[in-house]
């Protein structure tokens, strides 16, 4: 990650983040923050819009379950609502 991030190669960090084996949900990563921030940040550099505003509102999604709610505590981040903000002004500029 740190490489690509010095080489400013944001869109393919998304694409690593979003893959089966070694991506947030893999059984290495197993949904960190660390990554799922890595892939926020990332998504906001790459000016990936529509993927930003799809990923941060996938987040913030209210589950029906008790643990459900407690990982909804830990998603309430800035960074979250920071890339949400962000991909909706430049979706639709006014």
């Amino acid at each position: 990650m740190k490489i690509f991030q010095s080489q400013q190669r944001y869109a393919e960090i998304v694409k690593i983040l979003d893959s089966e084996n070694v991506g947030i949900t893999s059984r290495i990563v197993q949904n960190d923050w660390s990554f799922i921030g890595t892939k926020l940040e990332s998504l906001k550099n790459a000016g990936m819009w529509a993927e930003g505003l799809s990923y941060a509102k996938s987040l913030l999604a209210v589950p029906e379950d008790e643990a459900g709610h407690e990982a909804l505590k830990e998603r309430d981040d800035w960074a979250v609502w920071n890339l949400l903000v962000t991909a909706a002004e430049n979706i639709n500029p006014e």
